[in-house]
């Protein structure tokens, strides 16, 4: 019987602890509720609730239940309300609810992502905060605002206030409390318990960490005022001050038109500041101020007439405020352009040095070589009293400032100009920062003793708000301004509108994104763990169990790790050759390792070189023949190099034993053949009389063969000599054009044989006298291998051109025929031993296969080096170059 009422003594614990769980965390996080209505920026409740339901099922909702029931009636009472049915009611349909919420997430998460669920990846984790969270609240924050309205506890316009904070937070506390949960009770255990340190700890002193500093926000809303206004007050400081500095940037390209150009129209003029005029920087006017001398004065004044400025004359300020001719003076600097000129034109012809504010801003700017700006100046072209300002920047005649004052007075040109209207500038301002806002005052105080207000709002200030005025002072192109910014009373209201709760609220929610993304990370760890674990040993086994010696080396040359087969090949241990220099049991490597990269194959991130064959020295001093391939790769924070190495003393000993045989087999074919050849030749040359014709048809054809397998017995010990570096060479001075003749002479009869001709096109080095070292005997070889080959493979009455031409330091010679080419599959084989493209028992040319082999040793061997080109149909040239000795 107990075995029988255990599982339901713990299903209805669990049901009274889930009820006194969501009854404790409602009433903590009811502390921090925002009237009217019941709700608060984090409620946990609903994020237990859901988590007990999909540890333990649906009947987990009615531990839900009674819960709600429970704290909604205990809020209300604790509120002064009557304890009563009506309180009940209002709590048990806040009540249904959170069960409707809770059953609603549970399900959803069952249907999409499953339960039990580890949360190890992105798209489980964003499901289940979305569909346990903002969708499950949303129904809870529906029925329980629709209850409290229904029943008269808050005013219908509170509605959407208090909803769209109830549905905050229940969404919050599904995203903070639901982990917490999983931590204590989740399976798997070994899971849910790492992340306690890793999620639950972090996640729970951060959400303390938010309360506090919620605590301390609602206490400090005069220092949040004062930030908030100081940070406004620096953007519009920031606004105004840049502005003035915009004019400065606007005159920097002006300045470089007139640098550029030593004539500029006033078409030019119009057309280069008309884009600088029509941006939101608030420029005024733009002007070029030319300074003319008083010899210049009568040819300036009829070029500019001249222009299209029929009345122009040079002007100077008045007592009455009308313009009036200036009088003589050594130099003048005269507006001579002015945009737009529509609202400017009574400025042009204004000599600025006839006002004193003007001329001392030209004095300064002339002096520093740099922007200088005015006093501040009623304009001539706008009568009303606003002040203005203009920032004059000095052009001279050359790129660079002069750097004495005596070289800048000679070399001035002229001044370019902007101008600033103050009021212009505080009302682009205000667009941003409306007056309701801000009261703004600005102040020329370069004369401390005699500041000048520029700009004043009119709106009236409190003494709040005076005690929130915020003053900075900047210099801008020799004068001193100072901004001083007064916030309004409105303005200071608005910052007290829930600044507090929506602090607490922000931090919730990214204690909330937080939780989610330690669960994602954790949930990666467990998973990049396994899976490297996993790959390790797979990699380990591969490595371990590989036939083939494998062996990694750091970018210094050490080896970091070895193989098995690495250490049976070099006969060692795998603690003794790491960390031991590569080179001492691969002396190759040296070089290998060190090889600029166009060396390399590249392939995606690795670098591959081609297999060579070399020695390797074993612990014991003996060297074992291997064939090795490095690959070199580049990690993000270092290079290593992968060694492939395979024993070939297996495949050396064979290829011995098979050049050893063949050698013995050539020797000793050599000495009957020479016989059987002589003998042959005496007949058919006629020693023994009265032989029948179809008797010396057949010695014919057997003399033919018999010369034909000498010259294959030659081939082979030719090779089996050039392998084994026996073949020694008579390097001699030879002259290239008597060695061609000869290659011609010596094969005409064989080319003849075939119905060839045989060409000599030599004209380009005919006139030359080009000694080379070469072995002559040899040269002449290989001249033959290549036309006897061009030549069976060219039709009757074909032709092969012998030739020669000088690259460089080399002489390259040609040997090209007209025939069939050769075939795309046997081009990458056509230097090896024994290729032929023909191999067939039934082939129509014969030969070895052995003279390209034989001719590339050769060659190389005298320091030269022999290639080919080829097309299908149309003949091949075969080409080989050797260093010319001397040249003349």
């Amino acid at each position: 019987m107990s075995a029988v009422l255990s599982p339901k003594l713990l299903l209805v614990s669990r049901i009274f602890l889930l009820a006194f769980a969501y009854l404790l965390a409602g009433r903590l996080a009811l502390l921090l509720a925002i009237p009217p209505g019941f709700a608060t920026a984090i409620f946990p409740p609903l994020g237990i609730s859901l988590a007990a339901v999909l540890l333990w099922g649906n009947p987990m909702l009615l531990g839900v239940f009674l819960g709600s029931t429970l704290l909604n009636t205990s809020m209300s009472v604790s509120a002064g309300a009557d304890f009563g049915i009506p309180v009940v009611t209002v709590a048990m349909e806040i009540a249904i609810g959170s069960c409707l919420a809770t059953w609603v997430g549970s399900n959803l998460i069952q249907k999409f992502i499953g339960f039990p669920n580890e949360l190890l990846d992105e798209w489980s984790i964003f499901l289940f905060f979305v569909l346990g969270g903002p969708i499950a609240s949303s129904i809870s924050a529906s029925i329980g605002i629709a209850a409290l309205c229904m029943n008269g506890i808050i005013p219908f316009s509170q509605v959407i206030y208090s909803w769209v904070t109830w549905w905050t937070g229940d969404t919050i506390g599904v995203l903070i409390a639901a982990p917490f949960v999983f931590i204590l009770f989740a399976r798997p255990r070994a899971l849910w318990r790492s992340r306690l340190k890793t999620v639950g700890i972090p996640l729970l002193v951060s959400c303390a960490l938010i309360v506090a500093i919620f605590f301390s926000a609602s206490h400090s809303d005069q220092q949040k005022i004062e930030r908030a206004h100081q940070e406004s007050a620096k953007e519009i400081a920031d606004n105004l001050f840049s502005s003035f500095n915009k004019h400065i940037d606007a005159l920097t390209p002006l300045k470089g038109l007139y640098v550029a150009s030593d004539i500029v129209s006033s078409e030019d003029f119009r057309l280069f500041t008309s884009e600088l005029l029509s941006g939101e920087n608030g420029i005024t006017a733009l002007s070029w101020n030319q300074k003319v001398s008083q010899s210049e004065r009568k040819d300036y004044e009829q070029q500019m007439i001249a222009q299209g400025f029929p009345n122009f004359a040079i002007t100077e300020g008045a007592a009455s405020g009308n313009p009036s001719i200036a009088s003589e003076r050594d130099y003048y600097v005269v507006v001579t352009f002015i945009e737009p000129y529509s609202k400017n034109s009574r400025a042009q012809g204004f000599d600025v040095t006839s006002e004193s504010a003007r001329k001392r801003a030209l004095t300064f700017a002339n002096q520093t070589g740099l922007p200088a700006m005015t006093a501040p100046l009623h304009l001539l072209q706008t009568p009303s009293k606003d002040l203005s300002y203009v920032i004059f920047m000095p052009v001279y005649k050359t790129l660079d400032v002069p750097k004495s004052l005596d070289m800048r007075e000679q070399l001035l040109r002229g001044y370019v100009a902007a101008l600033i209207k103050v009021g212009r500038q505080l009302d682009i301002i205000h667009q941003k920062f409306p007056k309701t806002d801000f009261v703004i005052s600005l102040d020329d105080v370069t004369e401390s003793n005699n500041p000048i207000n520029l700009y004043q709002d009119t709106n009236p200030t409190s003494a709040i708000s005076k005690s929130y005025m915020w003053a900075v002072e900047e210099n801008i192109a020799g004068r001193s301004l100072r901004l001083t910014v007064t916030p309004t009373e409105k303005y200071i209201n608005k910052q007290l509108s829930g600044q507090s709760w929506y602090v607490l609220v922000g931090g919730l929610l990214f204690c909330s994104l937080l939780g989610g993304f330690l669960l994602l990370v954790t949930g990666r760890t467990q998973y990049i763990s396994s899976l490297v674990e996993r790959r390790t040993l797979e990699l380990e086994s591969i490595l371990d169990e590989a036939v083939e010696a494998i062996i990694i080396i750091n970018h210094s040359g050490n080896i970091e790790r070895v193989n098995p087969a690495a250490c049976r090949l070099f006969k060692t241990t795998e603690q003794e050759l790491i960390g031991q220099d590569s080179q001492t049991i691969i002396p190759i490597l040296q070089d290998l390792l060190f090889t600029p990269g166009e060396e390399y194959n590249r392939t995606g991130s690795r670098s591959i070189w081609k297999a060579l064959e070399t020695l390797g020295v074993c612990k014991d001093g003996s060297k074992v023949p291997i064939e090795i391939g490095v690959s070199k790769v580049d990690l993000p924070d270092r290079r290593i190099y992968t060694c492939l190495i395979h024993d070939i003393a297996a495949r050396k000993k064979v290829d011995k034993l098979k050049s050893e045989f063949v050698s013995t087999v050539s020797h000793e074919l050599r000495t009957p053949l020479t016989s059987i050849s002589g003998a042959l030749g005496l007949l058919v040359g006629g020693a023994v009389p009265a032989i029948p014709d179809k008797a010396m048809d057949l010695l014919v054809i057997a003399k033919n063969n018999a010369e034909r397998l000498g010259r294959l017995v030659n081939d082979i010990l030719d090779i089996e000599k050039l392998e084994f570096g026996k073949l020694q060479l008579d390097i001699s001075d030879c002259d290239a054009n008597d060695l061609m003749r000869q290659a011609i002479d010596q094969n005409a009869g064989y080319a003849m044989k075939y119905g060839v001709r045989l060409k000599l096109d030599n004209q380009a080095v005919a006139d030359k006298n080009i000694i080379i070292l070469v072995d002559a005997d040899r040269f002449l070889q290989v001249m033959s291998n290549l036309i006897s080959n061009a030549v069976k493979f060219s039709q009757m009455d074909g032709l092969v051109i012998v030739s020669a031409k000088i690259t460089g330091k080399d002489i390259a010679f040609y040997v090209e025929d007209f025939g069939t080419g050769i075939p795309e599959e046997f081009r990458k084989k056509i230097f090896q031993k024994f290729a032929q493209a023909d191999s067939s028992d039934t082939r129509k040319r014969d030969g070895t296969g052995l003279g390209l082999s034989i001719s590339r040793v050769i060659v190389e061997r005298m320091g030269g080096s022999i290639d080919y080109t080829t097309e299908i149909d149309k003949g091949s040239v075969f080409y080989f170059s050797i260093p010319i000795e001397l040249l003349r």
